[in-house]
């Protein structure tokens, strides 16, 4: 018998194991989850339990095992059943053995029951560690013609990609990224959206982010799903984004791109508040490695003013650091000086109860006291610098960090030196200054 005949074989048994296990062992939690439902779906269920109660062996066309596998994709999307499962002897093997099954409708079922599984970090590694899994759920992702088949193989990989050995593993698959692009303008949404997941969870990691952001395609299939995707597909896409930001390098080849991107997250941000998070965390990101060009963007000042009204403490963070960052372009840091009440509220947040809002608060107002004419402004704030000389003695190490900085940067202005002077003692800021160098150095 040859080499292929073997293998068939032994993935036939295993299937058949798996079959038999699911049926003696799966039923009762099937009892508990049906006495918990209401009549009415205790009769949709019974269908798919009836096949399960058969001890009889598979016939060849296994259509227990595709009945046992529809179910077991569905049940574990219960937390209960799916500790409950992933303890059941052998059943990861019988999943991945699976995944290569001659009908479509048992590999999507498997990839559905092993993304579902993968939830369970304790489960995930055991999948992960399976030489073949990442492998055979691209090769589904890439050469299966099945829509349901490549939907669930980029939900499974999206979920094994939330534990960080698996996402480095996945990463290191060739072309996988290319391949996670190409379905993202795949006709159907389901698929769409769940290779938009797995990218985005898999770039939660720095290295895979930075090679995603290189893909050629990325940005075009993106701006593509938020211009004319529906609104999960526009969620997911902001999602990947959001995550490939930090590693995005605004160049001539892509500014008209991004701009198109920045503006449309701007617009879909006015009406929702979950758009409004994800963009401002897009344009903090952004800003990191952009703040020479992202500047360049319609009404963006204007909008990050506005955000800074949210009462959403993550909102008002973001986006003081995009003010931060676009401050360090001396263009931008006169363009932000001249918005209506940028300074107060900045000053204003000052006082908030959140440490690293205070910190991001005095960066923004340090970087923007790098112009002469805002620090005048700053400087007529009332109580601005007890408030800024408050933080640099007292606050955390972030906090004084940047309330120090921002001191010494308004102190460059002659009026603000002598305010500072007055409220601190005679050259004690200079000590202070001196202090927190040494500290931090």
């Amino acid at each position: 018998m040859g080499y292929m005949e073997t293998m068939m074989m032994n993935t036939n048994n295993i299937q058949k194991i798996a079959a038999t296990k699911i049926a003696t062992n799966i039923e009762p939690r099937f009892r508990i989850y049906q006495e918990k439902v209401n009549r009415n779906r205790k009769n949709s269920i019974k269908p798919i339990l009836r096949p399960l109660n058969h001890g009889y062996p598979l016939q060849q066309d296994m259509p227990d095992l595709v009945n046992a596998m529809h179910a077991l994709g569905r049940f574990t999307y219960n937390n209960k059943n799916r500790d409950y499962i992933g303890n059941i002897g052998g059943i990861f093997d019988a999943l991945i053995a699976s995944l290569s099954n001659p009908s479509d409708l048992i590999k999507a079922d498997a990839a559905l029951t092993l993304g579902n599984l993968a939830l369970n970090q304790t489960y995930s590694r055991k999948i992960g560690a399976y030489e073949s899994t990442f492998n055979t759920l691209s090769d589904l992702i890439s050469n299966n013609l099945n829509s349901a088949v490549k939907a669930n193989a980029a939900f499974a990989l999206g979920n094994l990609a939330l534990n960080q050995i698996n996402s480095d593993n996945i990463g290191q698959v060739d072309q996988i990224f290319n391949m996670l692009t190409d379905l993202l303008d795949h006709e159907s949404d389901s698929v769409k959206n769940k290779a938009a997941v797995a990218l985005g969870n898999l770039a939660i990691n720095q290295t895979n982010s930075a090679t995603i952001a290189q893909v050629d395609r990325i940005l075009d299939v993106l701006t593509n799903l938020l211009n004319n995707g529906s609104v999960s597909d526009k969620w997911n896409a902001a999602h990947v984004l959001s995550k490939l930001a930090f590693n995005i390098v605004i160049n001539k080849e892509n500014i008209n791109q991004l701009n198109n991107i920045t503006n449309t997250i701007i617009q879909l941000s006015q009406n929702s508040e979950t758009f409004k998070e994800i963009s401002v965390r897009i344009l903090a990101n952004l800003s990191y490695k952009n703040h020479q060009t992202i500047g360049e963007v319609d009404r963006i000042f204007d909008f990050l003013a506005f955000l800074l009204s949210s009462t959403s403490d993550s909102i008002k963070q973001n986006t003081v650091v995009a003010l931060g960052n676009l401050a360090l372009n001396e263009t931008h840091c006169q363009i932000i000086g001249q918005v209506d009440h940028i300074f107060f509220t900045l000053a204003a947040l000052l006082y908030n109860k959140t440490d690293s809002i205070k910190a991001k608060a005095a960066f923004a107002l340090g970087n923007l006291a790098r112009n002469e004419t805002n620090r005048v402004k700053i400087g007529q704030i009332d109580l601005i610098f007890d408030n800024l000389i408050s933080l640099a003695s007292n606050g955390s190490q972030q906090v004084t960090y940047h309330a120090t900085s921002a001191l010494e940067n308004l102190a460059l202005n002659e009026i603000n030196k002598e305010k500072i002077d007055q409220i601190n003692g005679q050259n004690n800021f200079l000590a202070i200054v001196d202090w927190i160098r040494r500290f931090f150095i």
